[in-house]
């Protein structure tokens, strides 16, 4: 019980369903921005929690000190604290209940930018970007980006939660990966065996996760195992280690990125083979084992390791504007096609124009000519001739309205609405608010 007390409240324990319009508007909610920060303890306490025995990542005078790199992958949960944190810190997902005893996590991408300092104060910006329903629970894909006070990227994480009972509606959506190449028939072109220490999870936990499990025998019973089991991310570092040792000589300015499925847990104590086979350029595939069992513990698991420090890295993906209003607009593509009779009820072709920081977007609802269509403008899917009814505001002004939270009449004559064409017809939008919410 002492887990318990000691973890953070979580409101909806039984993780509900949620609709196939809560998914659409979790993966267009805005990203939660955050300060973390490690200091040089940190950096050290994280390489003797992945085993390191290097002065390089263990000495703070050594003249070439550096920082391993999985040390992005436990900054959301330590923050900006150097103490114990609640366990479940760092699991919020924007739009998605979370319940920190009731995950799994399933798979983990690192990609590094730059170097990462001796010590550092980033921002981490937080989103879902993938949902997808499992049967006996979902997958979700939670983004963190870093960036530095200068706002340059410095690094990005994705990992892949398994979310146990809650089920999600309308089908996978978002991005998910596809698998790894496959591992070559041949031997590996490289080994390199580890034993963890007996105390390996009590020594890695100190570098932010507290979950219990790791550490609490009464905990990890609670949760199906018969002891205590290593970290994930603990085993996820001793594999970046391995990486760097035997391909980049501990140069971490030659790292780039690693990605990895958690196949199986791994008892703290175990001796840990990292099997590595040379794939094109700059790629490697790789797999762990627990030899005492002969078990593969990470699996489908590919690395990015460059021959020349100063080559650039690989940019971080773009980042795809937010739109507030984007998760109503999917919502009405839902009622649209379960009430066909609005088409002939409304007999109108809406433009909406939406002002968000970067520039304005445009959406087309055409319930004018059957079946119907809403679509967002772009050079493909061009906005039509002439439009019934135009409404322009700002995409928070326009959240609220098309969530029925005001009308168009009230946001109008606040100045937040602009309507040209048949402004009478602006009316009939509220069709879409009594249908919606009858799915």
């Amino acid at each position: 019980e002492n887990f318990r007390k000691n973890s953070v409240k979580i409101a909806n324990p039984l993780m509900p369903e949620i609709s196939e319009a809560e998914v659409t508007k979790a993966l267009s909610h805005e990203p939660t921005k955050e300060p973390v920060s490690y200091n040089q303890r940190d950096a050290i306490i994280y390489a003797l929690g992945v085993g390191s025995q290097d002065l390089k990542f263990t000495y703070e005078l050594d003249e070439n000190f550096s920082v391993i790199p999985s040390i992005l992958c436990v900054l959301s949960q330590k923050g900006t604290s150097s103490d114990v944190v609640p366990f479940g810190a760092g699991f919020d997902m924007p739009g998605i209940p979370v319940d920190p005893t009731r995950l799994l996590h399933g798979e983990q991408l690192l990609e590094i930018y730059k170097p990462l300092p001796a010590e550092a104060k980033f921002t981490a910006q937080k989103r879902v970007i993938g949902i997808a329903d499992k049967g006996k629970g979902s997958v979700v894909r939670l983004e963190t980006k870093y960036f530095d006070d200068k706002n340059v990227p410095v690094g990005r994480i994705v990992s892949s939660i398994f979310l146990i009972g809650l089920r999600t509606k309308g089908g996978p959506k978002g991005d998910h990966p596809e698998d790894a190449e496959k591992l070559p028939s041949r031997g590996p072109d490289a080994e390199v065996e580890e034993k963890t220490s007996s105390n390996q999870a009590q020594l890695y936990r100190l570098s932010g996760d507290y979950n219990p499990l790791h550490v609490d025998p009464s905990a990890a019973e609670l949760s199906g195992f018969e002891k205590p089991i290593l970290h994930g991310l603990c085993t996820f570092g001793f594999a970046v280690r391995a990486l760097l040792s035997r391909f980049a000589a501990n140069d971490v300015r030659r790292f780039r990125s690693v990605r990895a499925r958690f196949v199986k847990p791994v008892f703290p104590g175990e001796t840990l083979i990292t099997r590595v086979w040379r794939s094109k350029g700059s790629s490697y595939l790789f797999e762990v084992v627990a030899k005492e069992r002969n078990v593969v513990v990470l699996g489908n698991a590919t690395a990015t390791i460059v021959d020349d420090p100063s080559a650039p890295s690989t940019p971080p993906p773009p980042q795809e504007p937010v739109i507030k209003s984007a998760s109503i607009f999917d919502t009405m593509v839902l009622t649209l096609q379960k009430n066909p009779e609005l088409v002939k009820k409304i007999n109108a072709v809406f433009l909406f124009n939406l002002t968000i920081p970067s520039g304005v977007v445009s959406y087309v609802l055409d319930v004018k000519n059957a079946p119907g269509r809403i679509y967002k403008v772009s050079p493909q899917n061009p906005p039509p001739p002439r439009a019934d009814c135009t409404l322009s505001a700002k995409d928070d002004d326009y959240f609220e309205i098309l969530s029925g939270n005001t009308t168009p009449q009230a946001a109008f004559l606040k100045g937040k609405l602009k309507i040209s064409g048949n402004i009478m017809l602006a009316q009939k939008l509220s069709l879409f608010q009594t249908a919606a919410s009858k799915l």
